[in-house]
C-alpha cells in the first residue's frame, strides 16, 4: 500500500500551521521536561542511588518535512483529510526521552509518570495508545522502549491550551541500539535491505541479553548498598550499632488496602494494576502498613474529600484519594486535607476551562471574524474574541456538484460573519462556516 499524493496546497498549509503552533509545542515540551525532572528528583519515589540512574534527555519537536512525510503513512488514511488534522492525529509532534540504567528502572519511572498528577494522559486517546510497551513486545525491527503519551496545558493568549507530548523511556543499551542502527531507517515507507534488518535484530537481541545481565548486577549491588536506599534501612539491632545486612521495610498488602477501602468508602476500590502497585509503594514508603494506620488515613482522606467538594465540586478518582491518604501521619490530618484540596482544585480548574470554552463556542453561535489566512481547502478566521477558528471548504461543498477553491471566493483581511458548526475543547479547535453565501456573492 503506498502513500497518497501530497499536493502543494496541503504542504503549504501544513507548513503555515506548523509555524503557528511550534512555539506552543516548545512550551509544552519544556513543561513536560520540568515535570519529569521533578519526578526523578522526588525522594519519596526514588532514593539517591535510583535518581543517579535516571536521566531526562533533551526533547525535540518533529521537523515540518518529517511531519509531512509521516502524515502520508497509509495507517492515517481517512483520518487526515486537512492539514490541521495532522496535529490531532499524530501524537509525537513533541517528544522527549528518559534513559535508565536497567529495565527495572524503566518500569519504575514508567509507574511514576503514570501516577503523576502533573503529567496526566490525554483525553480521547485509547489506553493502548497512551501506553505502549515495546520492551515487553519489541517492534519487528528490534526496537525496545516504553512510550507514554501525556498532556500539559500551556498559555496561549488569555487561555490555556492542551499539548500532547510523547515520552520515550528506555535503557542506555536500548538507546545505544537506536544510535548504532539509526532507528529512523526502520520508519514505515523506508525500504531496508534484508541484511541490515537481520543484523539490527541480532544486535537488539544481544543488547537485550546484556540488559538482563545489567539487571542482575544491579540486584547484587543493592544487596551491599546497605543504608543508602529507603527499601533497605540500617539494621539498628547490630551489636556494634552498624548495619551488617539489609532489613526490608514492611510492605502494605494490596488485599488489606482493598478491604479497608471498601469498609470506609462503601464500595470496591477501582484501580488499574499499575495504580495499585504505585499506591502500595506510596503507603509502604510512608510507613502506613498497619491496618489501623491505613484505616485512619482513608477516614481522613474521605473526610477531606467531602469537605473539599464544597469549594471544588469535582469527583476525585480512587487513585487521587489514595494518593492523598498516603500523606497521612498519626494524629495529623492536615497533609491529607491539603493534598485533597490541591488535587480537587487542579481538576476543577481544568474542567472549568474546558466547559467555558465549550459554552462560549457552542454550535450555532455566530461571530464576526477576520480572515487571516486563506488556502484552497481551508481558511483561518481570527474571531472577535481572539480565538482562531478553521473554516473548512467541506462545509461549502455540501450539496454542490463541483469542487470549491476558497482562494477564488475570499481573501485575507476580509471581515466575515461565521457560525460555529463544531467545537472540540480538548483539542482547542473551533470549526466554522460562513453565515453569508460567499459563493453567490462572487458569482454575482
Amino acid at each position: 500500500m503506498t502513500s497518497r499524493h501530497v499536493d502543494d496546497d496541503f504542504a503549504t498549509e501544513l507548513l503555515a500551521l506548523y509555524r503557528d503552533r511550534v512555539t506552543t509545542y516548545e512550551l509544552g515540551l519544556k513543561r513536560v521536561a520540568d515535570a519529569l525532572s521533578a519526578i526523578t528528583r522526588d525522594r519519596t519515589l526514588f532514593n539517591l542511588s535510583q535518581q543517579r540512574r535516571l536521566r531526562v534527555e533533551p526533547g525535540r519537536i518533529k521537523e515540518a518535512d518529517r511531519l509531512l512525510a509521516k502524515s502520508q503513512n497509509p495507517k492515517y488514511a481517512g483520518r487526515i483529510k486537512d492539514p490541521s488534522d495532522v496535529f490531532d492525529v499524530i501524537t509525537d509532534v513533541a517528544a522527549t526521552r528518559v534513559t535508565c540504567n536497567t529495565v527495572r528502572d524503566v518500569q519504575a519511572i514508567t509507574r511514576a509518570v503514570q501516577n503523576s498528577a502533573t503529567l496526566p494522559p490525554p483525553a480521547g486517546i485509547s489506553k493502548e495508545k497512551v501506553s505502549e510497551d515495546y520492551i515487553e513486545q519489541p517492534k519487528p525491527s528490534g526496537y525496545r522502549a516504553v512510550h507514554l503519551l501525556v498532556e500539559v496545558d500551556v498559555p496561549q493568549g488569555s487561555k490555556y491550551v492542551p499539548v500532547v507530548c510523547e515520552i520515550q523511556i528506555r535503557t542506555l543499551l536500548q538507546h545505544s541500539w537506536g544510535e548504532l542502527t539509526h532507528e529512523d531507517t526502520f520508519k514505515p515507507g523506508v525500504r531496508v535491505p534484508q541484511l541490515v534488518t537481520s543484523l539490527s535484530k541480532r544486535l537488539a537481541t544481544a543488547l537485550a541479553v546484556l540488559d538482563e545481565i545489567a539487571q542482575d548486577l544491579r540486584d547484587e549491588l543493592e544487596k551491599i548498598e546497605v543504608g543508602t536506599t529507603s527499601q533497605y534501612p540500617l539494621d539498628e539491632t547490630a551489636a556494634d550499632g552498624r548495619a551488617t545486612r539489609p532489613v526490608p521495610k514492611p510492605r502494605v498488602s494490596i488485599d488489606m488496602l482493598r478491604e479497608v477501602f471498601e469498609e470506609v468508602i462503601g464500595r470496591t476500590m477501582n484501580l488499574t494494576s499499575s495504580e495499585e502497585e504505585a499506591i502500595q509503594k506510596s503507603f509502604s514508603l510512608a510507613g502506613l502498613t498497619d491496618r489501623s494506620h491505613v484505616l485512619n488515613s482513608l477516614i481522613a482522606a474521605s473526610k477531606a474529600t467531602r469537605e473539599a467538594f464544597v469549594l471544588h465540586p469535582v469527583q476525585l478518582s480512587d487513585s487521587d484519594m489514595l494518593s492523598a491518604a498516603s500523606k497521612y501521619s498519626e494524629h495529623e490530618d492536615r497533609a491529607v486535607a491539603n493534598e485533597v484540596s490541591r488535587l480537587a482544585a487542579v481538576k476543577e480548574e481544568r474542567i472549568s476551562s474546558l466547559q467555558e470554552f465549550e459554552d462560549t463556542y457552542a454550535p450555532g453561535e455566530v461571530f464576526i471574524g477576520t480572515l487571516v489566512r486563506v488556502a484552497s481547502r481551508y481558511a483561518l478566521v481570527q474571531l472577535s474574541t481572539g480565538e482562531t477558528a478553521v473554516l473548512s471548504v467541506r462545509h461549502l461543498e455540501q450539496g454542490k456538484p463541483t469542487r470549491v477553491d476558497l482562494e477564488d471566493v475570499i481573501s485575507p483581511g476580509e471581515s466575515i460573519r461565521v457560525e460555529v458548526v463544531n467545537v472540540s475543547p480538548q483539542e482547542h479547535r473551533i470549526e466554522v462556516r460562513p453565515v453569508t453565501d460567499i459563493l453567490g456573492r462572487r458569482e454575482s
